[in-house]
């Protein structure tokens, strides 16, 4: 079969830049063979054409490298016969090109090949080490600092549309399918071209059919800054960064070392609530932090040139899909070029589409002016990416998307809202050579926000464009959490103007001479105007007002309108709302009928209580308040209704919150009972009533997580009451089986912690851990549930003589690594010195007292900033936040036992801690709320509770009698609190187990000797 030369030597050249050439040599001999003779060939035809062998040593300098060292070893033989007869056939078969003077002796094509492979074992020098990141000389981190860094080839971070959010940029999987996407510790699936980061998080774990697995670090708690180019692309932490404009997500102000520029705040993207988005030149800046991040952890800038386009031509109404900018004329490269940097030290460039093979390649001295695209075929359209390697590991990137030829020509500059809704028309003139189908006028109407283009490249492919004109849009932010921008007016709820509501309206520089307010108007009247809040460091047209202040005022009035009033007119931009959406949901036929409230036009999403597990169905009502159901829902049974003021789709949670009075449950639906054997099924039949539930198996594991986790809610809505029992039963028969099944519920630590409690595998003994590969998965997807698996390797994170990492083997040794990244510096500290370093944090005392008499808007705005910026769970603002949410469950805590028992268990813990482990009787010690003053005040046993519950499940866990009886007793009583505050359940049982580990390892065991 014949075999395409190029696409041999591009696939040999990726799989052969890492790969040492003996083991090419032994293990790849017939590949070997074909990739000669194929560099033979392109070798003798560049000398032909009067060029210089290097440059197919260039184009693939492993391929060049290993077949020198082929021909090197096989001075006679085949590979003789082979590099003589290569030049003679090329001669017979295109006598046009002159080749008769290309023959010549082997020894002289080996001393050439010779010369060759070493030039291109310099070119290969960063290739062999793609994988180590460049630590910048001028930089305080290192690479081997978490933080964020561009993942390789389809995974890149970036600013979505607009700023509007951080998004991960997705390819098309090889083996099809979605992608699975792992955002610390919660799971979703996801479709390319792009995911939404939900918020600040850690990492996202990627993995999809026929693709490796993707670790992709976006935020660094220690410096609480990311940083983004002109095109919107996440700058790597390990790099310095270039000093030109760039866009700063970053919490608490910045601290500028040099430079002048102050920097122009922008709206923070969607789910970062917390942070500030400023974008600012670095020009003259020697190094910049977030004055939130640790101390010390400076991001420092480059001193020289940077790596920019310059030149070209931006076409202002077109964006890719991501947001990127579009070219009608390609840009000039500027080459990056640090102090005391020579010029002789050349960048070799590489152009190729994103994951493809090369397309051109050159080189450059640093800090000129090049251009990549000049032996390319005209015209350039679609994505490229630019790839320089430079001595040692020296490595940079840039992107461009390029539509040369393509002229898009809009009729104005800005569109502004108009007195009767939505956007002003506008028009655009689009033509060029690499348009597809219509050229010619384009029209945007009131509610267009953009339209799609697609053009075609050289070779065929087509490439999607949006024509987007800059215009007006309106954004709502309550407590502190954006919400998506839309050009319609909004729908306010009445609620929501007491939780810290503002709303941000974007409207061009030039219309803000004259200051613009916001009027509340009802029946035509103004009642209050706010003005815009007042921040010098904001874009000038971004404007922000505090909604709030209409909070009395509003309620006096079933509906109001809100106003913009800008240049004499009269723009509407939301309506506030005090009647609830919905007072119940009934049932009538084949539809949801929502009543006893103004429920026309809403949207709702729709859960199924009999099969849990399932997303939810997106849906909306008419005029009349009627939700049509799809078919599948007809007859699935009860349903749990979430509705939502604003018609227009969102992000639904994995399961709604029943205690919010926009979440209704339509019980009186009919139930058809499938007879099917899968899972889904027969799960749903026993939900319904019929039947047992069956014995346990992997593969209805997952599903009994799910009805154990969400198993009050179920009975409440209308399941089988006796259901999240029976599943923690099963579960807790299951014993270590049941931890393993967890990484495939698609659960969140929050949902998880509760069912440990109930089950009892929250002290459950692992004596050792026999499937390091499967705790690996378990890590990814449940790291609670691995934590508790991965308990007998603790002992090595202290670093004691007598726990040797060299011991263990290299599955194990990645499995501490996840410890690490889950519970923090904080475990590794308490089992290195058996002290916790962050001892009392979250106790209930005076100061919390203090707190809970102040008024709930007053709570809200004081710890409005907690967890934004995501941290391990040992971590100090980690448990602050756990506590944060139990104090705001406090009212809920009436309903368990501890206005009467409270006081009973607190001394019983302390009784027999203190005759375990003094250090654990101490550590709960520290949680004590101090003197109490009344039955009332119970809930402030909560947090010493909690740890005192944990501590003797994990004595249990270690083997200690006394403990697994007395964690059995207070089951109930543990539960109860569990499930009100699941955040500090999760926090403590990690402590917890760090404490126990700690006092095995320093032998301060009580009399029972069991600790």
């Amino acid at each position: 079969m014949p075999i395409d030369p190029v696409a041999l030597l591009d696939d040999c050249e990726r799989v052969w830049c890492t790969i040492e050439r003996t083991a090419v040599l032994t293990r790849e001999r017939g590949r070997s063979a074909l990739v000669v003779e194929a560099l033979t060939a392109y070798a003798t035809l560049a000398e032909a054409a009067g060029l210089d062998q290097g440059v197919v040593a260039d184009r693939w300098p492993a391929c060049t490298v290993h077949a020198a060292a082929m021909i090197a070893a096989s001075a006679d033989g085949p590979i003789r016969q082979l590099i003589e007869r290569v030049p003679k056939q090329l001669a017979e078969a295109h006598p046009q090109l002159a080749l008769e003077q290309a023959e010549t002796s082997v020894d002289a094509l080996r001393a050439r090949w010779a010369s060759a492979a070493a030039q291109a074992e310099r070119h290969l020098g960063a290739a062999r080490t793609s994988a180590t990141p460049e630590t910048a000389p001028h930089s305080t981190q290192t690479a081997q600092d978490h933080g964020p860094s561009r993942a390789s080839g389809d995974l890149d971070i970036r600013l979505g549309p607009g700023g509007t959010g951080v998004v991960i940029a997705l390819s098309e999987p090889a083996g099809g399918g979605p992608w699975e996407l792992t955002a610390d510790g919660r799971t979703c699936a996801a479709t390319p071209p792009y995911w939404m980061l939900p918020g600040p998080v850690r990492r996202v774990t990627a993995t999809a059919a026929g693709e490796s697995e993707h670790v992709v670090p976006v935020v660094d708690p220690r410096t609480a800054l990311l940083a983004f180019d002109a095109d919107g692309l996440l700058l790597p932490a390990h790099e310095a960064l270039p000093p030109t404009h760039v866009t700063l997500l970053h919490v608490g102000p910045l601290q500028v070392d040099g430079g002048r520029d102050a920097g122009v705040e922008l709206p923070v993207p969607y789910g970062w609530g917390g942070w500030t988005m400023t974008r600012l030149s670095l020009d003259g800046t020697h190094r910049i932090r977030a004055t939130d991040g640790a101390e010390g952890h400076w991001w420092d800038v480059a001193a020289g040139t940077s790596l920019a386009w310059e030149g070209g031509r931006i076409l202002d109404c077109l964006r890719t899909s991501d947001g990127a900018a579009v070219w009608s004329e390609p840009p000039a490269l500027r080459l990056p070029r640090r102090r005391g940097e020579t010029a002789a030290e050349p960048w070799r460039i590489t152009v190729q589409r994103p994951g493809g093979p090369p397309l051109a390649q050159l080189t450059g001295a640093r800090g000129s002016l090049v251009e990549p695209w000049r032996d390319m075929p005209r015209p350039l359209v679609g994505a490229y990416e630019i790839r320089l390697d430079g001595p040692g590991r020296a490595r940079r990137a840039i992107a461009a998307f390029l539509a040369e030829g393509v002229i898009a020509e809009p009729s104005v500059q800005w569109r502004q809202f108009t007195p009767s809704g939505g956007l002003a028309s506008a028009r655009a003139r689009v033509d060029g050579e690499p348009l597809l189908g219509f050229r010619g006028s384009i029209s945007l109407g009131p509610y267009d926000t953009a339209k799609t283009l697609e053009l075609r490249d050289t070779s065929g492919r087509t490439h999607g464009v949006h024509l987007v004109v800059p215009h007006s849009e309106l954004r709502l932010e309550t407590d502190g959490s954006p919400g998506p921008w839309t050009v319609g007016p909004l729908v306010v709820e009445a609620a929501e103007l007491g939780r810290r509501c503002v709303l941000t309206v974007r409207l061009p520089d030039r219309a803000v001479s004259v200051e613009p307010v916001v009027a509340l108007v009802v029946d035509g009247v103004r009642l209050h105007t706010l003005r815009p809040q007042r921040r010098a460091s904001t874009r000038k047209g971004d404007l922000r007002y505090v909604l709030s202040e209409l909070a009395d005022t509003a309620r006096d009035w079933t509906e109001a309108r809100l106003h913009l009033v800008v240049a004499g007119q009269d723009l509407p931009v939301a309506t506030l709302r005090t009647q609830p959406i919905a007072r119940e949901v009934v049932s009538e036929g084949h539809q949801l009928v929502l009543r006893g409230g103004r429920a026309a036009g809403v949207g709702a999403h729709l859960y199924r209580v009999l099969a849990p597990w399932q997303p939810a169905v997106d849906a909306q009502a008419d005029d009349m308040g009627r939700i049509a159901l799809p078919q599948a829902l007809r007859d699935a049974g009860p349903l749990i209704v979430r509705l939502r003021a604003r018609a227009e789709p969102d992000v639904p949670p994995p399961w709604p919150d029943l205690r919010r009075r926009d979440t209704l449950v339509a019980r009186r639906l009919p139930v058809a009972v499938h007879g099917g054997q899968d899972a889904g099924s027969a799960i749903s039949a026993y939900l319904a009533g019929y039947g047992e539930l069956r014995p346990w198996s992997r593969q209805f594991a997952p599903l009994v997580w799910i009805v154990a986790a969400r198993g009050r809610d179920l009975q409440d809505c209308g399941a089988r009451t006796s259901a999240p029992a029976d599943c923690r039963a099963l579960l807790a028969e299951a014993g270590t089986e049941a931890l393993y099944a967890a990484a495939d519920a698609g659960l969140s630590t929050k949902a998880i912690a509760p069912v440990l409690v109930a089950t009892g595998l929250a002290g459950l003994r692992v004596r050792d851990v026999a499937r390091p590969d499967d705790v690996r998965h378990v890590w990814r997807h449940a790291p609670l549930c691995a934590l508790l698996l991965t308990a007998p390797l603790l002992p090595y994170l202290a670093g004691g003589d007598a726990y040797e990492l060299a011991e263990l083997y290299p599955q194990e040794v990645h499995l501490l690594d996840e410890v690490g990244e889950f519970a923090g510096d904080g475990l590794r500290t308490l089992l290195a010195s058996g002290a916790d370093p962050h001892r009392g944090v979250g106790r209930f005392d005076a100061r919390t007292r203090a707190l809970a008499e102040l008024p709930a808007p007053q709570q809200r705005a004081l710890w409005a900033s907690v967890g934004a910026v995501p941290t391990a769970l040992l971590d100090e603002s980690t448990r602050v936040a756990a506590a944060w949410e139990a104090f705001r469950a406090r009212r809920e805590f009436s309903h368990v036992a501890l206005r009467e028992e409270g006081g009973d268990w607190t001394d019983a813990l302390e009784r027999f801690l203190a005759e375990t482990a003094a250090p654990l009787a101490d550590a709960v010690r520290d949680r004590a709320p101090g003197p109490l003053r009344g039955l009332d005040e119970a809930w402030m046993r909560v947090p010493q509770l909690s740890l005192g519950f944990a501590l003797v499940a994990r004595l249990a866990a270690a083997g200690d009698g006394r403990a697994a009886r007395l964690e059995h007793s207070a089951r109930p009583v543990w539960s109860a609190l569990a499930v009100r505050a699941p955040e500090l359940t999760a926090v403590d049982l990690v402590l917890a187990e760090g404490l126990v580990t700690s006092v095995r390892l320093t032998g301060a065991a009580g009399g029972n000797g069991h600790a």
